[in-house]
């Protein structure tokens, strides 16, 4: 029963609608459309909106396929519809059938046993050997593999001394295909569960890949961060520089406007002592006529030094000028130069980025890819466990079979020799008129 269960609902899946309020398109629509995932083997609709009313229009079904990748094809499209698919043109859902609910309670007593009497599989009784020796066939058929169908146990029987001859015949030529039938189909499971477990192999290397390259592509993504990191702490280091060396250009700035404020006002007050002295010269009283040879040679005198110093101080102002240019200059080059490396920094930042976009899809991808490859995986290890029971079970059935079958054989090979030995007896006496005409 149990077995029966978990083969039914290994090729159920539900389909449900997407809103509250919603219902399912027609049967014969969704028929077609899940029809290309795989042969449908029974399909019911059902009401649960409201509690007791039939009458409403159907928001969630059941279907059963035949082939068990019909449900994880019909999930897979479910998961990763596109624009146009009925999915969401109908707005419907597929996902796994769910445990609780009149739904499950339907399955569980409607459609089971339904699908049972049209499979010809009877329930299980208190003779679990019959049970399995009929509900394989069936189950092994809808996979695809060979049927087999073996005679009932009330076949085998043998009557005692040979009394029907043809029945012996019969169960003679029974007695020598089985022995061949059954070999057969414990040949057929193993050569089902290696291939089994060569896709479960399969599986564990893709899922053992997956996992490798999620693990790089999480170092890459690791190191493109590190590296994200690194330049935006460059930047902000090139900004610090650059509004620094603008600080430093305002004020150097400030100081040449100071300096040459100061250079005009000290030309200003030199011009207006210049003709403070030409116009005191004249005014001056002649004292005495010794004096006056000697007054063009001190104001010849004071002029030179005056120039001398006028020149120094121009000299020195040209000096502290050219030094405040070439450090202004110099604040230039910096500014320019980090402007430069500020633009190297940004484009780097922007190539990082979408470096670190395409690494989180690829990682997105990868890991999509290992969680179907994981499924794939458990369904897999559940059909091969599945699998590895019914082997056991044929096995155990086998071994019945043998136990009750050869000492029947062996009996009635010998019923039957004595009936050949007493037929060929009879055949090799003379007849009685024979013998009294020799006589």
């Amino acid at each position: 029963m149990q077995d029966d269960l978990i083969y039914y609902k290994q090729r159920t899946v539900q389909i449900s609608s997407k809103e509250p309020s919603g219902a399912l398109p027609g049967e014969h629509s969704l028929r077609s459309s899940l029809a290309s995932f795989g042969d449908i083997w029974h399909f019911q609709s059902f009401c649960t909106r409201e509690q007791g009313d039939a009458s409403g229009s159907p928001d969630t079904a059941i279907v059963v396929f035949s082939h068990q990748a019909a449900v994880k094809n019909t999930l897979g499209s479910s998961r990763n519809e596109s624009t146009g698919s009925f999915w969401r043109t109908d707005s419907v859902k597929a996902h796994t059938l769910k445990k609780t609910g009149p739904v499950y309670e339907a399955f569980l007593t409607e459609i089971i046993p339904r699908l049972r009497q049209e499979s010809h599989v009877p329930p299980s009784g208190s003779d679990a050997s019959l049970y399995l020796s009929e509900s394989k066939p069936s189950t092994l058929s809808l996979e695809g593999g060979p049927p087999l169908k073996r005679p009932r146990a009330e076949d085998w029987g043998v009557t005692p001394h040979g009394s029907a001859a043809p029945h012996n015949c019969a169960s003679t030529s029974r007695s020598s295909r089985t022995p061949s039938a059954i070999p057969d189909s414990t040949e057929w499971m193993r050569a089902r569960i290696a291939h089994l477990e060569a896709e479960l192999g399969a599986a564990r290397a893709a899922r053992d890949m997956s996992i490798s390259e999620q693990d790089v592509l999480r170092v890459a993504y690791e190191a493109e961060q590190r590296a994200r990191r690194e330049a935006m702490s460059q930047k902000s280091a090139a900004q610090v520089a650059l509004s620094q060396a603008e600080v430093e250009q305002d004020r150097l700035r400030a100081a040449l406007g100071a300096k040459l404020s100061i250079e005009r006002a000290q030309s200003i007050d030199t011009e207006g002592l210049y003709g403070t002295d030409y116009d005191v010269k004249p005014s001056q009283p002649q004292t005495d006529y010794d004096v006056k040879p000697s007054q063009p040679q001190s104001e010849e005198t004071q002029g030179r030094v005056h120039n001398t110093h006028l020149e120094e101080f121009h000299t020195e102002e040209r000096q502290k000028m050219q030094s405040d240019t070439n450090e202004l200059d110099e604040a230039k080059i910096t500014i320019r130069r980090l402007h430069s490396d500020f633009q190297k920094l940004k484009f780097e930042l922007a190539s990082t980025q979408g470096q670190l976009e395409s690494t989180q899809c690829s990682l997105d991808s990868v890991t999509r890819k290992h969680s179907s490859t994981l499924e794939e995986y458990k369904g897999a290890k559940e059909e091969l466990e599945t699998y590895k029971l019914k082997l056991e079970n044929e096995q155990m059935l086998m071994k019945k079979l043998k136990d009750k079958l050869i000492p029947e054989v062996h009996k009635s090979l010998g019923a039957t020799n004595e009936t050949l030995k007493a037929f060929l007896s009879t055949m090799e006496q003379p007849p009685a008129s024979k013998a009294d005409s020799s006589k």
